[in-house]
């Protein structure tokens, strides 16, 4: 009976392979397993869901001569969701079968998908992890914001809760042990033969082109164009921009760099980058020696200098932060002190954020000369912010850094101390006043002496006189 009931089933399925030869058991339990599969046909039938079957990673469809074909419920995705004593029940009556049937079976590999477990699609039970795309989405957010916080738009100033003082805060390198400014101690710098004299090139004429001149909320800047390089240092620095720094009103100091711990009233830096190695400023201003500044003292004169005329004949058409002008080329060599020759060299940084330790600095010895009326220009003119109220942009300078071990060169012999020109003055008057004082002193001393001379004199006379009348 069995066996008729075998070759029927097999019968309505002429294109299913010859069944293979099978003992007593193995048939009663193929028969059994097909009845199951048709009673399950029909249930899903009858409740409305049958839908195609969907192929899903980490299953396996077993497709023998047995099933022809027809899914079974590991293969039907939107069954729901079994217990877990159900899937053991289930896993151990397929492990059964497969002792009990030769049939080969087809195993399907698919790409995993997310850990996380659609609602679609049951699935035994998984933690939901974060992928390793996620992952990478917050890390590189972080980043994002970390970099924002760190460095774009930070807000920096030079004094208040921003100030310098709490920049390492912000700009960690503003905290190291190579910064600028400095104070440059006279009797401790040592003389290097090497140090060659320093020639610009093309200041007296750079270019036909206008330069740019901005208020940037900090100082005011002018832009230079690469024509302007100089010889004299290790390789050949090409110029581009010069700013300037000064104090307020009232205060005869203003300038970062200090010799002998002294400040002049203001001071201006010229800036150069390695074109040899580097394509832009910004890219040399993060690397040893990628940049190199001039930093000239400027202390008050009699006379009203041309060259820094220029540039302060134009402070008010950018009084507020973020306003820019064009104004014509001129001599930048005037900008500079008469001798090149005399300076110190040391290696720095910038001497404002992010303080960069790629700055060879040169700091001339002989100063340029501003009249009072310049610097006071350069004083009460620009502001900090965009629009008024404002506040005025004085005070521009950075503190004296240590100089930590550092050695500071010079290119010239010190011979005696060195003093400014109103020092110098100062001076002479002290030593013609001296030499007054002690030319009067003389010459009292020398008539009191004359006069008790001729006291002496006359007594002895008058003496001598008695004796012969007695």
């Amino acid at each position: 009976m069995l066996n008729r009931l075998f070759k029927e089933l097999f019968a309505s399925n002429p294109g299913s392979p010859p069944p293979s030869p099978r003992t007593p058991v193995q048939s009663h339990l193929k028969s059994r397993r097909q009845l199951e599969v048709a009673g399950q046909q029909v249930k899903t039938a009858k409740r409305g869901k049958k839908r195609e079957g969907r192929k899903r990673s980490s299953e396996r469809f077993i497709l023998g001569p047995e099933t022809h074909g027809t899914p079974t419920e590991n293969q039907i995705p939107w069954k729901p969701a079994e217990t877990q004593r159900q899937q053991e029940r289930k896993t151990n009556t397929l492990n059964s079968r497969k002792l009990l049937s030769p049939a080969p079976t087809l195993s399907l590999s698919l790409p995993a998908l997310s850990p996380c477990p659609s609602p679609l699609v049951p699935r035994p039970p998984v933690p939901c992890t974060p992928s390793g795309h996620t992952m990478l989405f917050f890390t590189l957010l972080l980043e994002v914001i970390w970099i924002l916080t760190a460095n774009g738009g930070q807000h920096w100033t030079y004094e208040g809760p921003h100030g310098q003082d709490h920049w390492p805060a912000s700009y960690p390198e503003c905290g190291s042990n190579a910064q600028s400014p400095i104070n440059i101690q006279t009797d401790s710098v040592t003389f290097d033969p090497d140090l060659l004299p320093l020639q610009p090139h093309g200041y007296e004429q750079p270019g036909t082109e206008p330069l740019n001149l901005h208020n940037n909320g900090h100082t005011v800047q002018l832009s230079l164009p690469s024509t302007l390089y100089l010889e004299g240092l290790p390789r050949k620095y090409v110029a581009a921009q010069l700013h300037l720094h000064w104090g307020q009103k009232g205060t005869p100091w203003g300038s970062e760099h200090l010799i002998n711990g002294k400040a002049t009233a203001a001071e201006l830096h010229i800036v150069h980058y390695d074109s040899e190695s580097y394509e832009s400023l910004s890219e040399a201003a993060q690397r040893p020696q990628g940049l190199a500044v001039l930093g000239i003292l400027i202390e008050v004169g009699e006379t009203k200098n041309p060259a820094y005329e220029h540039i302060l004949s134009h402070l008010h058409e950018i009084k507020y932060k973020d306003q820019k002008t064009s104004m014509p080329p001129f001599n930048v060599r005037g900008l500079l002190p008469p001798l090149l020759a005399q300076y110190f060299r040391y290696n720095g940084s910038l001497t404002t954020p992010p303080c960069y330790q790629s700055v060879l600095w040169t700091v001339f010895h002989r100063r340029a000369q501003i009249s009072t009326e310049q610097l006071e220009k350069l004083r009460e003119t620009l502001f900090s912010t965009e629009e008024e109220p404002s506040e005025p942009l004085v005070q521009n300078y950075r503190a004296p850094q240590p100089l930590n071990q550092r050695m500071v060169f010079a290119s010239f012999i010190q011979v005696g101390p060195s003093y400014t020109t109103g020092e110098m003055l100062s001076l002479g008057v002290g030593i013609l006043v001296g030499c007054l004082c002690l030319l009067l002193a003389v010459y009292f001393i020398a008539r009191k002496i004359r006069r008790k001379r001729l006291r002496n004199r006359k007594s002895v006379v008058f003496t001598s006189a008695r004796a012969t009348e007695a």
